[in-house]
C-alpha cells in the first residue's frame, strides 16, 4: 500500500478476474477482511442482478423481458 492508501493488484490476478484499467471494483469490509470484486452486471431496467440475459448488448432480467413482451402485445 502506498502513502495515499492505494493497493496494487498483481497483473496475474487481474488477468484471472478479467479486470482492466478503469474497471470499477466493489469494496466492502467483512469483519476484519477487506473484500474486493468486480461488480456483477445489473438489469438495465430494474437493477436486479438475478436471472440476466443479454438484449442488444445490455443485461436485462427475464422479468423485464416478459414485461416488455407483454407491453408490446398490448400495443398491437
Amino acid at each position: 500500500m502506498d502513502h495515499l492508501g492505494r493497493v496494487v493488484i498483481p497483473a496475474s490476478m487481474r488477468r484471472v478476474l478479467g479486470i482492466g484499467d478503469g474497471d470499477e471494483l466493489e469494496v466492502r469490509l467483512d469483519g476484519e477482511v477487506l473484500r474486493m470484486r468486480k461488480p456483477r452486471e445489473a438489469c438495465a431496467f430494474c437493477g436486479t442482478r438475478e436471472d440476466l440475459t443479454e438484449v442488444l448488448e445490455h443485461p436485462v432480467c427475464w422479468s423485464c423481458v416478459a414485461a416488455v413482451r407483454a407491453r408490446g402485445r398490448e400495443g398491437r
